[in-house]
């Protein structure tokens, strides 16, 4: 429970930390910060918090519920804030004020977006693309076209190495291993998704199943399918989908193998999917596709019966779009592949680019516009970290953006 404090004087402005929640002491009112992050010398520096980071939830202090208080944004173009939470939207700083009657409180936060692009483990060495299949730390580890990334619990990446057929994992400083190496190779190891247990799930592009390791020592169950997949999710009802193509597979809250098929709706003009590559969910239940040939990102509520697709994003944006996710504050991440891009779409459909120099292929570390992919196709959020992780495919790379 957080006591405002007063600390004597009737204007000084102090930051102090009260169990995990940062004060602002105007006098004797306040605004609680209740996940900032302060510099070094937390005395006079402004709270940061990133676009890839949780919203801020911010307590009046005026006395009165937030519901009561009115509350308003400097500059929306860098966080909006309503009833009191505050999401990031773009890099500067923001003034956030709680009006309750003549009580008014202001509150300044800076937001800082991802900007730099580092390649963190692969090549085989620094600066280098090679494929190859070797473990080690950073550079000197191998992979041969790193497709999927996946964020694990404890903050380790999972990576489908697609040609070498074998799932690795990297820690956050670039230690690549193997972690299931008597299991049995996967051609086309593509998706790749974890269950609230912690099993693995796999699938191949190429061979008629998916799989999921039943534990540590690598033992595997096969569940096979009729069709290949692209990549696994798990929704918030508990079952595990598969984009298959033209449709959707719904595999149940207890995969074996079986499916059904998603009936989904579409708007004039489409029947189908053109080749649903991935798929993620938004905070509100919504499901976003990627069509990657189609050029095209649905936006599917899956409340309505049958499900009911609309344009989220339409062609002419993108090209090849494959991997997508969510951030915390709902932007929505994605590997734009053939434009060598990673872009950042609102939750109002506004896209921008976030790293990479349009069409231009290579491999470029450096601040966002200059650095360059080769491409890119998986992507994974680690909001903890405020870092962006992408499989680099065809330069045998893993990069970070921070």
């Amino acid at each position: 429970m957080f006591r405002r404090k007063p600390f004597g004087g009737a204007s000084p402005v102090f930051w102090l930390w009260q169990g995990l929640r940062l004060v602002l002491s105007l006098g004797a009112l306040g605004i609680v910060c209740g996940a900032c992050s302060l510099d070094s010398d937390n005395l006079r520096k402004i709270p940061t918090i990133s676009t890839i980071g949780y919203p801020l939830h911010l307590d009046s202090g005026t006395g009165g519920s937030n519901g009561s208080v009115s509350w308003a944004s400097s500059d929306p173009s860098v966080a909006t804030v309503s009833d009191g939470l505050v999401r990031p939207v773009g890099s500067g700083t923001v003034t956030i004020t709680a009006k309750s009657g003549s009580t008014v409180n202001s509150f300044v936060i800076r937001v800082t977006e991802p900007q730099k692009v580092t390649t963190l483990a692969g090549g085989g060495a620094p600066g280098g693309n090679a494929a190859g299949y070797a473990d080690g730390q950073g550079t000197s580890a191998g992979f041969q076209a790193p497709t999927q990334i996946v964020l694990g619990p404890n903050g380790n990446l999972y990576i489908s190495d697609y040609s070498n057929g074998y799932v690795r994992t990297m820690t956050p400083s670039g230690a690549v291993s193997t972690p299931y190496p008597s299991a049995p190779v996967v051609p086309n190891l593509i998706g790749m998704t974890l269950d609230p247990a912690g099993h693995l799930y796999w699938a191949s592009n190429n061979a008629s199943y998916v799989g999921m390791y039943t534990d540590r020592s690598g033992a595997v169950a096969l569940l096979p399918t009729t069709n290949p997949t692209n990549n696994l999710r798990f929704g918030p009802d508990g079952h595990l989908y598969a984009p298959i193509g033209t449709a959707i597979a719904d595999f149940g809250t207890n995969p074996n193998g079986t499916f059904s098929t998603v009936s989904i709706t579409f708007p004039s003009g489409y029947t189908t999917f053109a080749n649903a590559t991935d798929m993620a969910w938004d905070p509100g239940g919504f499901l976003y596709i990627t069509d990657t040939p189609a050029n095209i990102i649905w936006r599917i509520d899956p409340k309505t019966t049958p499900w009911s697709a609309e344009i989220f994003v339409p062609d002419g944006i993108f090209s090849d779009p494959t991997d997508l996710v969510f951030a915390p504050n709902g932007d929505l991440y994605v590997a734009d592949a053939s434009n060598q891009l990673i872009r950042r779409v609102t939750p109002t459909g506004i896209v921008t680019t976030l790293a990479g120099v349009s069409g231009v292929a290579g491999l470029v570390d450096g601040a966002g516009t200059v650095a360059e992919f080769r491409n890119p196709c998986g992507i994974a959020i680690d909001s903890v970290r405020q870092r962006i992780y992408v499989s680099d495919q065809s330069n045998n790379v893993i990069r970070v953006i921070q």
